[in-house]
């Protein structure tokens, strides 16, 4: 790590210094900002401890103008971290999620080319963007870009084809060749002064993508120790357990296995603690008996928008919908393919009234509650929308609770093909609110919404509560901006997570961010 950093900034110093005698130009943009987040009870118990912490990011992008028609853009992360955790720029910092992670990310960089037939952007570059923030997950893709705009009617008409490598299987070991996962998209956009509208059509070509059921049984066989389960070595004991129905008294222990027969189905197999662990995954080996790892998918995406300022009246919305299957037999498996048919849409108004603008919206993403069946219809788990961030506390993961709210999370848990009940269940949303410029450097803001899942799991309530952000933004200077919030959660009985007993406790948060941007 201390070598490639130092020749890295060894790169750009030189790059600062002799650029009046280079024929490249170079730009320096970005953002610094230092941010404190207060939870009070993240499990929503009057028993939990409060949690209180700093953080800090440094962002910094470059471009290089090689000349008026080629430009390489770069862009790197560093000291992402809590306050009090390591810092050195020479020390690697590792963790059991990314062994290899450091100080400092090079997230992108990507070649920009002008031609007559377009603009081309070729590299890792930004995505998972499209319209409005609306069904947004901003992401550093590795993705072919072709753009080309037309004068059209007083506006401007761009056309846009992405391809887009989202796994690529061919170069890591014991995975069968021709399996990636890809993207490609056909975009089209329409620009006026005052508004603009677009279609997106997406084709998800998945050879490797495990689906709800089986992203949950990998996650607790992980939780586990088990790992590496692709190929079913590491759980075939599991497996062949659950398999023999003369054992079936003793595997099944929660529901009443006796001591004895618990006793004499670890000693028939050498495998002490074998009872626990079954209890501990439940059903996933045999989940992943059924269906493989992973699973074949092949889905499409639809998705419109429009958004657009008249006179003193706004609207933005946009509707994501996916239908596609889902094929286990490829991998040898008889699991019978999956639908897939989810959706997600939110409309909104704006209305300005002197130094006062009033918001009210509407926002819906399918859900799915039920993993044993034949139907995704959980739009959560193929575009959690972490961009949209309307409510500070349900629908945003500044704060962490995005996988700990409850101990299961909130409406975009930890982000695509991921397990998270919330996450799947969807949710039906009312918001308003209004902003008051107080004067040109200061806004005050209130805005309220009431959640419900749109589906849940049987004895769960839907009813997810209310939820009241009030938010505080002070220009300081041109560069140098500060935010304040302060949402409060009236958690719903749908956090019981089917327990009728049940005691909730309200949350509150407190957010802070200095931002200096460059």
């Amino acid at each position: 790590m201390k070598k490639p950093t130092i020749l890295l900034f060894a790169i750009c110093f030189t790059l600062m210094s002799v650029s009046a005698g280079m024929a490249a130009e170079v730009d320096f943009t970005g953002e610094y900002y230092i941010e404190g987040i207060y939870n009070s009870n993240p499990n929503l118990r009057d028993t939990d401890l409060a949690r209180y912490y700093r953080q800090m990011r440094l962002q910094v992008q470059t471009d290089f103008k090689v000349t008026e028609d080629l430009k390489l853009t770069t862009r790197f992360d560093a000291l992402e971290k809590v306050w009090n955790s390591d810092d050195s720029a020479t020390t690697a910092i590792t963790s059991d999620d990314d062994p290899d992670a450091g100080n400092i990310d090079f997230d992108r960089a990507y070649m920009t080319i002008i031609s007559k037939v377009g603009m081309f952007m070729l590299g890792r570059q930004e995505g998972v963007t499209w319209g409005t923030t609306w069904a947004d997950d901003e992401d550093d893709t590795d993705r072919f870009k072709w753009v080309l705009p037309l004068d059209v009617a007083k506006g401007k008409l761009i056309f846009a084809l992405i391809a887009e490598k989202t796994t690529e299987n061919d170069v890591v070991p014991d995975i069968t060749t021709g399996k990636d996962n890809d993207k490609y998209y056909l975009g089209t956009i329409y620009k006026r002064e005052n508004f603009d509208g677009g279609l997106l059509l997406g084709h998800y070509d998945f050879n490797r993508v495990p689906d709800p059921q089986q992203r949950e049984a990998l996650d607790k066989l992980k939780d586990e120790g088990y790992e590496g389960v692709e190929g079913l070595t590491q759980f075939s004991i599991l497996a062949r357990g659950y398999a023999a129905a003369a054992r079936a008294d003793a595997l099944a222990v929660a529901g009443g296995g006796t001591a004895t027969n618990v006793a004499a189905f670890e000693d028939a197999n050498d495998h002490p603690g074998m009872a626990a662990t079954l209890a501990a995954v439940g059903t996933a080996p045999t989940v992943l008996g059924r269906k493989g790892a992973t699973a074949e998918a092949s889905v499409w995406l639809v998705s419109p928008y429009f958004k657009g300022k008249f006179d003193k009246f706004g609207i933005q919305a946009e509707l994501d919908y996916c239908f596609g299957t889902v094929e286990y037999s490829d991998d040898g498996y008889t699991e019978p393919d999956h639908d897939v048919n989810a959706f997600s849409y939110f409309l909104e108004g704006t209305a300005d009234a002197g130094p006062v603008t009033f918001q009210a919206g509407w926002a819906h993403r399918s859900g799915d509650a039920d993993e044993t069946d034949t139907d995704e219809e959980g739009m959560g788990y193929f575009a959690p929308g972490l961009d949209w961030e309307k409510m500070f506390i349900l629908s945003s993961d500044y704060h962490n609770l995005n996988t700990s709210l409850a101990g299961i999370g909130n409406h975009v848990g930890d982000g695509f093909i991921t397990f998270s009940r919330p996450l799947l269940d969807g949710f039906q949303m009312p918001y308003i609110g209004a902003d008051y410029s107080v004067r040109d450097d200061i806004t005050i803001g209130l805005l309220a919404a009431m959640s419900t899942a749109d589906d849940t799991v049987a004895g769960w309530d839907d009813d997810q509560g209310v939820e009241v952000d009030a938010k505080f933004t002070w220009q300081l200077m041109d560069n140098l901006e500060y935010q304040a919030t302060v949402a409060y959660l009236s958690a719903g009985d749908y956090w019981k997570k089917g327990d009728a007993t049940a005691d909730l406790d309200d949350l509150y948060c407190l957010f802070s961010r200095l931002t200096m941007t460059f």
